[in-house]
């Protein structure tokens, strides 16, 4: 999850606008103030713009929010809901046209694999971010969040007449519903990955939050602290040799070491090539990316990467840079023999989790 929030993408934006639309949700259950409805719908609007799981969050909360009113039989509550569902419904119909632009446009060239039971062990850990090769700490990890678990259970169950904690036990409803489904929907068509659980930390963090604060055993209590503070120091720990581990440099100083003037750099991955062209924003940096079905042009042109689906053009030039991930599709495409080959490395950065293929060809002479 740190990794997420660190990433200049929208899932904290999302966290941040669900958390505060259901702090306003929470606070309509009990009062019925104008300005929190207005509060409660621009926040809701905001992370429903912000990513497509916050908006499913949202659709749950108002839901949630609906039958509450109705329950109290207040017909004031339930018409200022109204309305505020009505405008929330039309304000938002801009982003439910994109939703269904963009559901017709990856169903014809979808990124998502799912992989079982990887993704079910992943989703469930996402929080205590597991990492590739680290066994024992992994393994720690696992307990550690099993006992949290098992503590919140025991407490949720205990408590289970209170009022509050029947909102935390709603909050993690709407989390395990949204999970679920969209587990069950990527079995015909993926469209989920771990981190879109993202936009709705809150829910795990309120429901937390109260666990915590009725824990009457004081032992427990230390336990359960002492815990979520070595989770937090364990992540913290492991993003930082992430980020700054040295062999995120050295899949750098082989092309610094050797590259010249009218030398190109050509990709297979819009990750590569993203990261490599701001190292080296001076030459041209082209990925090939064969038969394409979403527009990816505007956001490499962003990073100064041109999009190309087809090779003519580039085998015009002296020297390419191949750098590619394990499926090597560009020394496949071009054909390339081992005499025209200059240099030929293999890296694995873990800032991306990648292995990155590094090769230096000489086109004239193929």
């Amino acid at each position: 999850m740190l990794e997420e929030a660190n990433n200049i993408r929208m899932y904290s934006w999302a966290a941040l606008f669900v958390s505060l639309s259901a702090i306003y949700a929470y606070r309509l259950c009990n009062q019925n103030k104008v300005s929190w409805y207005v509060y409660f719908v621009i926040f809701s609007l905001l992370a429903a713009y912000s990513h497509y799981f916050a908006t499913f969050t949202i659709v749950l909360i108002n839901i949630i929010l609906l039958i509450n009113q109705i329950k109290n039989r207040e017909v004031t509550k339930i018409k200022r809901y109204l309305i505020s569902g009505v405008i929330e419904t039309l304000l938002f119909i801009p982003g439910i046209i994109i939703f269904f632009y963009q559901v017709t446009n990856v169903t014809q060239g979808y990124w998502i694999e799912m992989h079982y039971p990887w993704i079910l062990i992943n989703t469930v850990f996402f929080y205590f971010n597991l990492a590739k090769g680290s066994r024992i700490l992994n393994i720690m990890i696992v307990l550690v969040g099993i006992l949290i678990g098992i503590c919140s259970i025991k407490v949720l169950y205990k408590n289970r007449k209170d009022k509050n904690a029947k909102l935390a036990m709603i909050a993690i409803l709407i989390y395990t519903i949204i999970i679920v489904v969209s587990l069950m929907v990527s079995i015909v068509k993926p469209i989920f990955v771990p981190r879109y659980s993202f936009p709705m930390v809150a829910l795990v963090i309120f429901a937390l939050s109260y666990v915590l604060a009725n824990i009457e055993n004081q032992k427990i209590y230390s336990v359960m602290m002492l815990c979520l503070i070595f989770i937090s120091i364990a992540n913290i720990g492991k993003f930082f040799i992430k980020i700054y581990a040295r062999e995120n440099q050295e899949v750098f100083q082989i092309v610094e070491e050797n590259l010249k003037d009218t030398d190109i750099l050509l990709y297979n991955n819009t990750d590569f090539a993203s990261i490599y062209a701001n190292r080296f924003s001076t030459h041209k940096n082209i990925v090939y990316h064969l038969g394409a079905n979403w527009n990816l042009k505007k956001v490499l042109e962003v990073d100064g990467v041109e999009l190309i689906e087809n090779l003519e053009e580039v085998n015009k030039n002296k020297r390419i840079w191949l750098i590619e991930d394990e499926e090597r599709l560009l020394t496949k495409e071009m054909g390339v023999e081992e005499e025209n080959i200059i240099l030929q490395e293999e890296y694995f950065c873990s800032y991306i989790n990648f292995k990155i293929y590094i090769t230096l060809i000489d086109k004239h002479s193929l």
